[in-house]
């Protein structure tokens, strides 16, 4: 939808094909288009038009810059996340080989005594 914006900041008012065409594209031919005609063939409505188009642009840049630092934010706490649990993963492992480790060395030293058949 910007390129709708572009169009309306170089226009002149002597070329009213791309009035035209900005006016159906965003409303359809309805009565809008007289307060478009108004606003887009003076210079205060041009200025106006201008300025709250800026207004929106910026309105919309620090919602997305906001957007952008909670992202950010999520990230640093997801990786921060995945660290802990490759931490403990390696140390379950670690755990898990010293475990049966233990449990091969005190099996075979405190077996009973194997009984000999008669």
């Amino acid at each position: 939808m910007h390129w709708q914006w572009l169009m309306l900041l170089n226009y002149r008012p002597r070329c009213s094909t791309i009035s035209f065409i900005y006016k159906e594209y965003c409303y359809g031919g309805r009565r809008e288009d007289l307060q478009f005609d108004n606003a887009i063939t003076s210079a205060d409505g041009r200025i106006k038009l201008t300025n709250s188009l800026e207004g929106i642009l910026n309105g919309t840049q620090q919602k997305l810059e906001k957007v952008q630092l909670t992202h950010e934010l999520e990230q640093k706490s997801c990786n921060t996340i995945k660290e802990k649990y490759t931490a403990a993963i390696s140390e379950q492992r670690r755990s898990s080989s010293l475990v049966k480790l233990f449990q091969v060395l005190y099996s075979s030293e405190f077996s009973p005594p194997k009984l000999r058949d008669p």
